[in-house]
């Protein structure tokens, strides 16, 4: 059934990104922040993100499918 297929992105970002990440935002990256997560895979909510959910989620497959090109 390919209606039921999806397009899929995985990213990954190393601790030294996330700490800088979290340095904009004036926090620190503690090591129970960092394995709350990197515990488990973290699921993309668009809806949470209001009414730049459509916005966010076009430029994510836009990037997918930029990546898709790439030999």
């Amino acid at each position: 059934m390919d209606e039921e297929k999806k397009m899929r992105l995985v990213v990954e970002f190393d601790r030294d990104e996330v700490a800088a990440t979290m340095m904009l935002f004036g926090e620190k990256l503690t090591d129970e922040r960092w394995r709350t997560v990197t515990e488990a895979p973290i699921s993309m909510d668009f809806e949470k993100f209001g009414s730049d959910g459509m916005q966010l989620k076009i430029a994510l497959v836009a990037i997918g499918l930029g990546l898709s090109n790439i030999k």
